[in-house]
């Protein structure tokens, strides 16, 4: 079986505790100027490693691994001096996703295991889901699609006993991305749907979009052609509504939607204006693929004239 595509959704549990009021409302690289210049002023205490734990996290998300990595180790072996047990399966978890992120499966589901001990040991039902979701990640990463669906599940099941439903969605979204991969689209639509409704009752705008994103691929894949492009329209209007600028995913979805029906001139017309979008925000990757979709619409376009013509 083939290992799910880099573009799928993939969601991995981060249980961050916010170290500072003054580091709470901050993101990306000023987060970490600020985690860095409360570092050498921390103690040899809990609050330095849930301190090193943010910024290992904060580093990650920067995909700055190797700092990352050297100071979850840091948090690592301080927890584990401290018998900080919450902290210290944290940092194994944070450890895993670095590793992850970097394609080491062997080494992330090491640290995921040495995590789940730990919550399970301590009763962290939180934990525990957050860790059965991340191991889940690494199986469906690798292919292995049965025990990444018997993961996801266990999952979904305890948050769904403990009431936490932000990562309830997100585990059904998992689960929709691992039964499309498994071509069974009927169990895909069931947990989308499960996830939608769950992002909208959190009034979750941002993974109202996303999931619908997901459900209108399904509806695409089964050349649904109708309710795929209603899908894709609904989202452009919510984009509008939340002020979301990221508007080329959509056009250019629809776009490959017209192109396999056979409505070339709707194709272009929404090719060329992902593309627009995509020149605005500088994206070249996404620039490239947008001309290789113009490009493949109009050779259909020529092929097509050339089979009317004989």
């Amino acid at each position: 079986m083939k290992a799910i595509c880099h573009h799928l959704l993939i969601f991995c549990a981060f249980f961050i505790l916010c170290v500072a009021s003054t580091s709470a409302q901050k993101q990306g690289q000023p987060l970490i100027d600020s985690l860095l210049t409360e570092l050498p002023k921390a103690k040899e205490d809990t609050s330095k490693v849930k301190l090193l734990n943010s910024l290992g996290n904060a580093e990650t998300n920067m995909i700055e691994y190797d700092k990352a990595l050297m100071h979850l180790q840091n948090a690592l072996s301080l927890s584990k001096k401290l018998d900080f047990k919450r902290e210290e399966s944290l940092a194994y978890n944070l450890i895993g996703i670095v590793h992850q992120n970097q394609g080491d499966f062997e080494n992330a589901l090491k640290n995921y295991s040495e995590a789940l001990k730990i919550r399970e040991a301590t009763k962290d039902q939180k934990g525990i889901a957050g860790t059965y979701n991340n191991i889940g990640n690494i199986y469906a990463g690798q292919g292995n699609f049965p025990d990444a669906l018997k993961k996801y599940f266990a999952a979904a099941k305890i948050n769904e006993e403990i009431g936490n439903n932000l990562w309830l969605a997100n585990n059904y979204n998992n689960l929709a991305l691992v039964f499309r991969e498994l071509s069974n689209y009927a169990e895909a639509l069931k947990m989308s749907f499960a996830a939608l409704k769950i992002s909208e009752t959190l009034n979750d705008k941002k993974k109202v979009i996303s999931t619908y994103n997901n459900i209108g691929i399904l509806y695409w894949t089964q050349k649904e052609y109708k309710d795929a492009l209603s899908i894709y329209h609904k989202i452009i209007k919510m984009n509008e509504e939340v002020g979301d600028e990221d508007m080329n995913h959509p056009y250019n979805n629809m776009a490959g939607i017209y192109a396999d029906m056979g409505n070339y001139p709707e194709a272009l017309k929404s090719y060329y204006t992902s593309l627009k979008i995509r020149e605005q925000i500088g994206n070249k990757d996404l620039i490239g693929d947008s001309y290789a979709g113009i490009g493949t619409v109009f050779q259909k376009m020529k092929l097509q004239r050339g089979v009317k013509q004989i």
